[in-house]
């Protein structure tokens, strides 16, 4: 969480020069804290729902058009018992996504005079998820879902929420830190989700960004 990760930073330069190419400015980042929900698994003995505001995340998108792009984005999760943050898990996750700009087909924006958008995305990613407790973290493949509604302070500016669902392929660990199957064997695929509130950064030389041309 240091330092911004390396997919994040060869993304920007690359897609920099395409961006400078043309008077529709198509490159944004983002960042936002917010809520994590854990779903499933983890043990109900525990006076606790492993959830809350434990959500951080940065990301950087790209519109190929106005409709549709990409997105790159990581992201850190805590699932914490309360009281007393000594039993449960981290989670680090790179996600890849898809875009598409639903406010835009729907004429949702114009509607609003540019002012309302709302995004959609869905994408893979990879994440390891440590216990507490263990000297180890374990590799799980996000699969993601979720949608974006923005509101344009500025050509420049625009506050987002955000809700995204994810299931976590090949699961050992549930979110309380304990070993679904010792030793290590038979794995469950893991639900939660987050709630984000966030700050989108429009880069580029033109006025206009694709979220609102």
């Amino acid at each position: 969480m240091k330092k911004i990760p390396q997919i994040c930073v060869l993304f920007f330069l690359m897609l920099t020069s395409a961006n400078a190419q043309t008077t529709l400015n198509k490159l944004s980042i983002e960042g936002g804290v917010g809520y994590s929900g854990a779903m499933q698994p983890y043990l109900t003995r525990y006076n606790s729902n492993f959830s809350g505001l434990k959500h951080f995340d940065i990301g950087m998108r790209y519109m190929i058009n106005e409709y549709y792009g990409i997105k790159v984005s990581f992201a850190s999760d805590k699932f914490e018992n309360d009281p007393g943050g000594k039993i449960g898990t981290d989670l680090q996750r790179y996600s890849v996504e898809g875009v598409m700009n639903v406010g835009k087909l729907f004429d949702l924006t114009y509607r609003t005079r540019d002012n309302f958008g709302v995004l959609a995305h869905a994408g893979v990613g990879f994440a390891t998820l440590k216990p507490f407790s263990a000297p180890k973290a374990e590799r799980v493949g996000p699969i993601s879902i979720g949608i974006t509604p923005q509101y344009r302070l500025s050509d420049k500016v625009a506050l987002y929420s955000d809700f995204t669902f994810f299931s976590n392929v090949k699961q050992h660990y549930r979110f309380d830190g304990s070993l679904i199957q010792a030793p290590y064997k038979t794995p469950a695929i893991g639900h939660y989700y987050n709630f984000t509130v966030g700050l989108i950064f429009y880069l580029g030389e033109g006025r206009y960004h694709s979220d609102w041309y």
